[in-house]
């Protein structure tokens, strides 16, 4: 079997000097391999697990945790953290990731940890283009619209603008019934194709695609 390797990211960690000696007795009551004696909690979490912790020498404060080089997504973390939790100082966060695309963290309030598995969310980007509707008769320098199905774009230039129009009222471009004095609708299929690339050398308005 595979192992899945784990992948930290952003990290503030912080256990203060003044509660290592109880995060310590809890991790050896996690650990029972951790000797009972000449060991503080920097040599217990940097020999028996996959983490280093850095102290912080003005203060004696563990002040930041890093994983092992090769460090694998075990589960051990998470009964690690769990058991440091009441110790480590409020605000502190640990982001991770893992090889099978998993991405979590573990945040600690002061009391606990909670290991949070992340959601991915994309802002909405509202197209600036005409997928379908009606049209207004006049015409400005040139116009862009979208085929519904995003796979083609066509252009009717001011050139051809007035010749368009009058295509559209004689029913050319979209079925007769549709016209009405506020515009027509159209048929994309009788505009013509324009590359993408031409787009943004070519148009001079402020919304662009």
């Amino acid at each position: 079997m595979s192992s899945v390797f784990l992948y930290q990211g952003e990290t503030e960690f912080r256990i203060k000097l003044g509660k290592q000696r109880a995060a310590l007795k809890a991790l050896r009551e996690w650990n029972p391999d951790i000797p009972k004696r000449n060991t503080s909690l920097y040599n217990a979490i940097n020999d028996f697990t996959q983490w280093y912790v850095e102290i912080d020498e003005e203060t004696g404060d563990i002040d930041g945790i890093k994983a092992a080089e090769e460090a694998c997504d075990n589960g051990d973390e998470g009964g690690l953290f769990k058991t440091l939790g009441p110790y480590v100082e409020a605000g502190s966060y640990i982001h991770a990731s893992n090889s099978e695309n998993v991405i979590w963290r573990w945040f600690f309030d002061g009391e606990q940890c909670h290991e949070q598995e992340a959601r991915i969310v994309y802002d909405d980007i509202p197209l600036k283009v005409k997928q379908s509707g009606r049209r207004k008769k006049e015409l400005p320098e040139w116009d862009v619209w979208v085929h519904q199905s995003i796979t083609a774009v066509y252009r009717i230039s001011a050139a051809s603008g007035r010749e368009a129009e009058k295509k559209m009222m004689n029913g050319d471009y979209y079925d007769e019934d549709k016209v009405s004095d506020k515009g027509c609708e159209i048929d994309f299929a009788d505009a013509s194709p324009v590359e993408h690339s031409s787009l943004s050398s070519e148009r001079s308005e402020p919304n662009d695609l």
